[in-house]
């Protein structure tokens, strides 16, 4: 797989959606509650439970036993039915009326559609006397008025201890003596002491009649309410019952400890209260965590394409998300106690410090830090301390890699980055401290020191460690490994140039200085620069002899047709190319080697060429190198670089040439503009300025070298010519 081109769009969704359902594992078994069944009573604790939550939780027992007691004395709630009332003097009104304007027949027809069972001796009266009670009318109504306004009609009554009852309406509640129920159908002989209460002795028969006349009539005006009571109890319970609390971080039992009832309960509690966390949160986060990704995937891919255009970047952040996802899922199983602070438990500093290093200070890389810092807050165990530590390292990752490679050159300096990543995590555990009122002994802080000491320095050692892997298998150019790629002693490719073709790997070293020297005063990657200069040309290793820096003697291309040597010429960056991919040299050495030349033509055989056949027998593009342009700082001050060093060690060289200031800045700036006039700038985003710079630092260096050898051939020459004379 070719790590610097773009993954193909299937497997990159392949890719994401294999990533996200990993996370989607690891929030959702953070979320899962511990099993009760390896909880039993009198049974020794399987392992350690700690609360990750405060909650208060009620006594189930000690409920139920209050709600018995308080059900006992609570009073009953009835509801009015609407109308009813209304509907009872219906009911008698239309009596009255069938036994005014009936006949006899049809009176006993009516009488016997009502479904009441009237005594024999009555229902006989009730036909013979049906106008005289007819006219009682006006007494019947009184009595029934008299029990609807002193009596609540109802079909139920329980029997309990409370002595008042609640009568809800739409408008009001009141509280009416238990005294005040009436249950329908009522008794005819209390109904019989109503009448002679009310009128007196009298027509014993008559008051009969009348008395089974609103038997048929009474109809409930209330029925019972069962819910409200439920809800009034309820709330008496609530309002009596004391509530035991488990605060976040509590042990709610130890390893090995006897499973008690009492620890029992408080573990059905915490269960319970997981369950409930599970049910209700985890949706709301786990939708919130897929509405993040998306948006990072959208925004990414529509505004930051370097992640899609290099397969190891894509790769390298999926990786560093899934790791984000396993390091809070493992804070969450392995929290034991909260007397150490969560973010102790979650190696951030890892990804803090591979990330930007492998990113080589992309902003990408920042960006995913915090993103990675966002996504802690789906877990449960994440407060806002946590966050903000996470936040903390990030931001301290974006500050640490801010000047290019300047932050890790040297493998101590992982350590120095390491001890710096220790004082913030102390500063936050004392902040935790603080925040939870934690009463630390000195002992206590010293274990908190130590696991500050231990997860900032074990990160730095991992992060150390894993470099390697991930510059191998995706060819990335850190600090370390352009620094091995800089030295014979470990680079194979570099030791080749150096003893088949020395005056080339000559040429290189002193490219890479100049090319070191402008890249850090124009603020391009130095190191990168100089490295990149030491291989842009090892496809001469194919034919040193052709290359003018190792002839010793005689020059092969005098022997051959230009064509031909203009072939030879370019083939070096063909071959360059070749053996770099060979020797898995990163892409970015690679640039170095397939733009330092661009498309310039190589003038010395197109000249000769056109001496021997004429212009109108040669094509101009055959004696052209391929290109590409250079697409970078690096790579257009090595072109800029390589033609002006080469020029004046040519020019320099001549048996008649001394060193003149002015003749190296007119060097200099003819290479210079030439590139400019042949657009071979064009792809790479300098400036002007930059360029001024450049061509200072060029002449400065140039002058220094050549200063020094001519001083030093003219007084050898003035030696020898003075021997010569004695």
């Amino acid at each position: 797989m070719k790590w610097d081109e773009p993954l193909s769009r299937r497997f990159m969704i392949l890719l994401l959606l294999g990533v996200w359902l990993l996370s989607a594992i690891f929030l959702t078994l953070s979320y899962w509650p511990f099993s009760l069944e390896n909880y039993q009573i009198n049974a020794s604790s399987p392992r350690q439970v700690v609360s990750w939550y405060t909650f208060a939780y009620e006594n189930k027992e000690a409920r139920t036993e209050l709600k018995k007691e308080i059900e006992k004395t609570a009073p009953f709630y009835y509801r009015v039915i609407n109308g009813a009332k209304e509907r009872n003097k219906k009911l008698l009104l239309e009596w009255v009326v069938a036994a005014t304007n009936r006949d006899q027949q049809g009176f006993e027809n009516y009488l016997r559609e009502q479904n009441f069972l009237y005594t024999p001796r009555i229902k006989e009266y009730l036909l013979e006397n049906r106008f005289l009670l007819a006219r009682y009318e006006n007494r019947l109504m009184f009595v029934l008025d008299y029990l609807q306004e002193n009596y609540i009609l109802v079909d139920r009554v329980i029997p309990g201890g409370a002595e008042t009852f609640y009568l809800l309406s739409e408008r009001e509640t009141r509280t009416w003596p238990v005294s005040s129920l009436l249950l329908t159908p009522v008794e005819k002989t209390w109904l019989l002491g109503v009448f002679q209460r009310l009128y007196g002795r009298g027509n014993i028969t008559l008051y009969e009649a009348m008395a089974e006349v609103l038997l048929y009539v009474l109809r409930p005006t209330a029925e019972l309410d069962t819910s409200a009571r439920e809800r009034m109890v309820e709330a008496r319970v609530d309002e009596k019952l004391p509530r035991e609390v488990i605060q976040r971080g509590e042990i709610i039992i130890q390893v090995g400890e006897i499973i008690t009832p009492e620890k029992k309960q408080r573990l059905q509690a915490y269960w319970d209260y997981q369950w409930q966390v599970f049910r209700y949160r985890f949706p709301a986060m786990f939708l919130a965590m897929v509405i993040i990704f998306l948006l990072f995937i959208f925004r990414y891919y529509k505004y930051q394409e370097i992640l899609w255009r290099k397969a190891s970047f894509f790769v390298i952040g999926l990786i560093f998300y899934t790791l984000m996802h396993a390091f809070l899922w493992y804070a969450h199983v392995s929290v034991s106690s909260f007397s150490l602070p969560v973010f102790l438990h979650i190696p951030f500093a890892i990804v803090t410090l591979t990330l930007p290093i492998l990113f080589q200070q992309q902003p990408v890389a920042f960006v995913l830090l915090i993103n990675f810092s966002l996504y802690s807050i789906f877990y449960p165990l994440t407060d806002a301390l946590t966050f903000a530590n996470l936040l903390a390292l990030a931001l301290f990752a974006l500050y640490t890699a801010s000047q290019k490679r300047k932050s890790f050159q040297k493998r101590y300096d992982f350590f120095v980055i390491g001890m710096e990543i220790f004082v913030i995590q102390l500063v936050f555990a004392g902040l935790y401290a603080w925040q939870y009122r934690m009463n630390f002994s000195w002992y206590q802080w010293f274990v908190v020191g130590l696991f500050c000491l231990g997860n900032s320095l074990i990160s730095a050692l991992v992060a150390f460690g894993i470099l390697p892997f991930f510059e191998y298998v995706f060819n990335i150019p850190t600090y370390f490994r352009l620094t091995e790629l800089s030295s014979p002693s470990t680079s194979v490719l570099l030791s080749q140039l150096k003893d088949r073709a020395p005056g080339t790997y000559m040429h290189s070293l002193r490219l890479g200085e100049m090319c070191e020297m402008a890249a850090e005063e124009i603020g391009a990657d130095a190191l990168l620069a100089r490295v990149g200069a030491y291989y842009h040309d090892v496809g001469k290793l194919q034919t040193p002899e052709f290359f003018i820096e190792n002839q010793a003697g005689d020059n092969p291309h005098d022997e051959i047709t230009p064509g031909l040597s203009t072939s030879v010429i370019k083939s070096h960056v063909k071959y360059g190319v070749e053996l770099a991919r060979q020797y898995r040299l990163p892409e970015e050495i690679v640039a170095f080697i397939e733009e330092h030349h661009g498309t310039t033509h190589i003038s010395y055989f197109y000249t000769r060429a056109l001496q021997f056949y004429g212009e109108e027998t040669i094509n101009p593009s055959d004696y052209q190198y391929p290109g590409p342009k250079p697409t970078t700082l690096e790579t257009a001050i090595l072109m800029l670089a390589d033609g002006v060093e080469a020029t004046a060690r040519a020019y320099m060289e001549k048996p008649e040439a001394r060193f003149n200031p002015h003749t190296i800045e007119d060097i200099v700036d003819d290479i210079i503009e030439q590139r400019l006039q042949s657009g071979q700038l064009d792809n790479c985003p300098i400036t002007l300025q930059q360029i001024r710079q450049i061509r200072d630092v060029f002449v400065d260096y140039l002058a220094a070298l050549y200063h020094k050898r001519k001083d030093y051939h003219e007084r050898k020459e003035k030696e020898n010519g003075g021997s010569r004379r004695h």
